[in-house]
């Protein structure tokens, strides 16, 4: 229970802090948006305004108070409007307070100092403003300038919706993911962890039946093979204990692993143990999209293999498996049995020509029936001799390359 409190916290954490990103990302991207909507229009409908009511003042001429009414104004979407014609004389129109002009001062002079009309964005009395300063020039007079207000307040009302929107779509969203992934993690590896737990115990108590059953995922295959390989070496152990237990009684021993390497020890002296053969003691092979380990019948392997099993070492043999080559590492070794790496397999490797030559005629053909005085007549070819004696080269180089540092 305690995981999956910690996997939800996470995972909230995590899509929740990716959810802010987005929405922080995305209310930008519209509040720059409508900000440039806003000076578009503005300087649109403030240009129409002055062409319509106020182009008089390029004459000198003084403007009628009843065009800067509240309606009018209000008509164009205008907060305030002031006339500005020096700093000594601001003339406060519709509702254009000090704090507006003030921050507005200047804009207005750099406005009129370079002869152009421009926009900008201010803050006044807390309130968020786009400004557009229309610069009038007048007949044999200094020139002059028009200040019209746009409110932005509407845009921070239209913000603030979408990133509250924005947010708990992204948080639902954030929620749901969890509650999957949680449900997909329970289901894809805590239940699989709890049948590993079951397996251990098995393992512990002995109970060979419940290790048999199959991992009920892929991934938990190569630890459903360790622990199998656990748990037949602790029954080994155990069943060797009680025989070894019950001979005592009767002054009689029994071979184990632990002995046979003892004995071996002293019967190489701490050498290293090689063993040369034609069959492999573990072929590689393709089995659909997968490999297989297989154990090739010979009673070469079954009476050598507990040896090297107990004691280590290298076996030298031809790569007979399809997917021998794909298995081995730069060296032509791998460790076996799988799972288990107790000696050195090293693989040579034989042309179709050679095998045939060597193994199935002068080898199966020849020496076979020779040695074990069959009732067929030995047959014996040059090619076969000559392919005989270039492969025997090649298992004595690899042999010659094993024991270089062990001699």
């Amino acid at each position: 229970m305690k995981i999956d409190i910690t996997l939800l916290v996470s995972i909230l954490l995590a899509v929740g802090l990716v959810a802010f990103g987005f929405t922080s990302y995305q209310t930008s991207q519209e509040r720059q948006q409508l900000r440039s909507e806003l000076k578009s229009k503005t300087i649109r409908v403030s240009e129409d305004f002055y062409t319509t009511y106020l182009k008089n003042l390029e004459k000198g001429k003084d403007i009628d108070s009843a065009m800067f009414s509240d309606s009018l104004a209000s008509q164009y979407g205008f907060t305030a409007i002031g006339l500005y014609y020096n700093r000594d004389s601001v003339v406060s129109e519709q509702g254009a307070t000090s704090a507006m002009l003030k921050a507005s001062s200047d804009y207005v002079a750099q406005a009129l100092s370079s002869d152009s009309s421009m926009g900008n964005f201010i803050k006044a009395g807390g309130n968020s403003l786009y400004e557009y300063i229309k610069v009038v020039k007048r007949k044999d007079l200094p020139e002059m300038a028009v200040i019209f207000y746009a409110s932005e307040e509407y845009i921070s009302n239209i913000i603030n919706d979408i990133r509250l929107r924005s947010f708990l779509r992204w948080f639902l969203q954030a929620m749901l993911i969890a509650g999957v992934t949680l449900l997909i993690v329970r289901r894809s590896i805590l239940v699989p962890l709890n049948k590993v737990v079951e397996w251990v115990k098995a393992a512990r108590f002995g109970n060979v039946e419940k290790i048999k059953d199959k991992p009920p995922t892929e991934f938990l295959q190569p630890l459903y093979q360790e622990i199998s390989g656990i748990a037949e070496a602790m029954q080994e152990a155990r069943a060797v204990a009680r025989e070894e237990a019950q001979l005592r009684t009767t002054g009689e021993a029994i071979w184990t692993s632990d002995r046979l390497r003892e004995e071996m020890k002293q019967v190489l002296e701490n050498k290293m143990m090689l063993v040369v053969s034609n069959r492999e003691p573990y072929m590689h092979v393709h089995s659909g999209n997968e490999i297989k380990c297989i154990v090739p019948a010979s009673g070469m392997v079954t009476a050598m293999e507990p040896i090297l099993k107990a004691c280590g070492g290298i076996w030298i043999a031809s790569g007979s498996g399809d997917a021998d080559r794909e298995t081995v590492n730069e060296l032509d070794k791998v460790m076996v049995p799988p799972h288990e790496n107790k000696y050195t397999l090293r693989r040579i490797w034989l042309t179709k020509e050679q095998e045939h030559h060597y193994y199935y005629g002068f080898s199966n053909e020849g020496l076979w029936p020779l040695c074990h005085i069959a009732h067929t007549r030995p047959v014996f070819r040059k090619t076969d001799w000559d392919h005989y004696k270039t492969v025997n080269e090649l298992y004595a180089s690899a042999v010659l390359e094993e024991i270089r540092d062990h001699e």
